[in-house]
């Protein structure tokens, strides 16, 4: 039989708010964020979609791999002994990581030893901080990449 007490009583075992009024307060601010934050992610996933189709400066900042000119450094060496310095993909590969590499032989006088090796010395420095310490490691292993892709070496 239903009546009104039966209806009050569970009315009052089910949300009786003063017992359970910490709980109620946490459901009702996480459906409040659910249901804000749904029409947040309702927006970047609409923006993200029709990005094709605007003229967004905002869109295209972030979007794309600004590339700026990157400075190359030289290194003067002696000799070409470890490096290819004919073969085009060691050229591509040092250009990326900003290092030329200059052969100037031991008995030419237009640059002395020590002007090499300090200006050596400031460009290994500079490119720890460019290209990480190991940046030397890299080119290293790009030399055998590159070896081995042109058939100068097959023996890995």
């Amino acid at each position: 039989m239903c009546n009104i007490t039966n209806i009050y009583n569970v009315y009052r075992y089910c949300f009786d708010f003063e017992e359970n009024a910490r709980c109620a307060k946490y459901i009702f601010v996480f459906i409040a964020l659910f249901l804000f934050s749904g029409n947040e992610l309702k927006a970047q996933w609409f923006f993200k979609k029709n990005k094709e189709n605007t003229d967004n400066f905002i869109v295209n900042k972030f979007d794309k791999k600004q590339s700026k000119p990157k400075k190359v450094w030289t290194i003067y060496t002696k000799d070409t002994k470890g490096l290819l310095m004919w073969n085009k993909c060691f050229n591509d590969a040092s250009a990326d990581l900003g290092v030329s590499y200059v052969v100037i032989p031991k008995e030419s006088r237009s640059m002395p030893e020590m002007n090499r090796f300090f200006h050596n010395l400031g460009v290994r420095t500079g490119m720890m901080f460019r290209a990480w310490p190991w940046w030397g490691l890299r080119v290293k292993r790009r030399v055998k990449q590159c070896k081995y892709l042109t058939a100068d070496r097959t023996d890995f």
